[in-house]
């Protein structure tokens, strides 16, 4: 009822707003002091309660739903580290593990505010943090985790492409980023088939399509937010509000270079991508759903020659290209060289074009060593 209130409202007086945050601040640190169960299950309700609110009608308090976020995800970190056993037929546990997904995933709903800062990533980073501790207590595996949070592409693609969305964005990009540092972490080598898995809601798949839905979602995400570079034209102080929430501080050396810090975010986390891809199954996936790629290694580069000073662009290599090339020589295999250079083609006409020698070059190196040994091939007309 406070919460419906607080959100009805149409008194503009900021201590009265004020007022209703700190009421609020007082109910959820008293039900803090309730069962880890209680204060779980009550927080989903609540986290519920917010969504529903938001659906029916414009927010009168933009802070109100971050307030409560930041408030209740940091008293269950709290609890997910004060916990030293996690076990799945547990209803106490299983109350934990549901509130905190409901929590690393409920911020990608709410809107943009004024207030959002690097504080709220690191508060994401620890909960998710504190919940990965729990999983590899009761020994399971991490990738449960990350496919949970994956498989909400579609939450992903709408707070992405919803362009009053600027330090959400930066949000969403250093979450991206810590996952696929814990998608590294994990040995995919040692993944064993499983009749259960932590989540319920994943359901029964081999080792193998456990990794390659990994890769997928990532793909199909980083391509999502690379569309949002490709087609709005956002200038200089909307990509200020986006490092907000990329950086511990707000001192940027120029305006100017807060494009070109974005751009190379997001390059590196699709290089953090490309450094797990030991496989051809897992590039050829990367490859089917990062369609965006080339129009991007196009639009970084002019981001890069626009906003760089002489200096830096002498020592600046398409790492992207270089990485690629890298993953041909060593996952290419003869049995399938006809369709990885139907998949691959695009890319390589790119690197023999290049306007670097070194990339060039390279480009001549992989396809020597991989294409270039069949004794038959057959050339996409783009290539001959």
């Amino acid at each position: 009822m406070m919460l419906e209130h607080a959100i009805r409202f149409n008194d503009e007086d900021q201590t009265i707003e004020e007022c209703y945050l700190h009421v609020l601040t007082y109910l959820i640190d008293t039900l803090s002091k309730s069962s880890n169960e209680n204060f779980c299950y009550q927080t989903s309700s609540l986290l519920l309660k917010c969504f529903v609110e938001l659906s029916h009608q414009p927010l009168i308090i933009p802070y109100l739903f971050w307030h409560i976020w930041y408030r209740c995800s940091t008293y269950l970190i709290n609890i997910l580290n004060c916990s030293h056993t996690f076990e799945l037929n547990n209803k106490i546990d299983n109350q934990k593990q549901e509130t905190s997904i409901e929590l690393l995933l409920r911020p990608f709903s709410f809107n943009d505010i004024q207030r959002l800062d690097y504080s709220y990533t690191l508060l994401w980073i620890q909960l998710f943090k504190a919940l990965c501790r729990l999983i590899l207590i009761n020994n399971d595996n991490l990738i449960d985790l990350i496919i949970e949070l994956l498989r909400n592409e579609p939450t992903f693609k709408q707070a992405i492409n919803d362009q009053n969305n600027q330090r959400l964005f930066g949000l969403i990009l250093i979450i991206i980023k810590t996952l696929l540092k814990t998608f590294s972490d994990i040995d995919l080598s040692k993944i064993n088939d499983r009749s259960n898995n932590f989540f319920s809601t994943i359901q029964k798949r081999s080792s193998s399509s456990l990794i390659i839905l990994c890769f997928k979602q990532f793909s199909i995400i980083i391509n999502h937010i690379i569309q949002r570079l490709l087609f709005n034209n956002e200038n200089n102080i909307q990509y200020i509000l986006v490092c907000n929430c990329l950086l511990k501080s707000n001192k940027i050396s120029s305006i100017e270079q807060t494009k070109t810090f974005v751009f190379t975010y997001i390059r590196d986390i699709i290089i953090d991508l490309l450094n797990i891809c030991k496989t051809y199954s897992y590039l050829e996936v990367i490859l089917k759903n990062l369609t965006q790629l080339i129009p991007f290694l196009y639009l970084y580069e002019q981001s890069i020659n626009i906003n760089s000073s002489p200096i830096s662009k002498q020592q600046i290599d398409n790492v992207i290209l270089n990485k690629i090339l890298t993953i041909l020589t060593l996952v290419f295999e003869q049995s399938n060289s006809s369709s990885f250079l139907q998949l691959i083609y695009p890319i390589l006409i790119l690197a023999f074009q290049h306007n670097k020698t070194i990339i060039r070059n390279k480009a001549r190196k992989s396809w020597n060593e991989t294409f270039g040994r069949m004794t038959f091939i057959v050339y996409p007309n783009e290539l001959r």
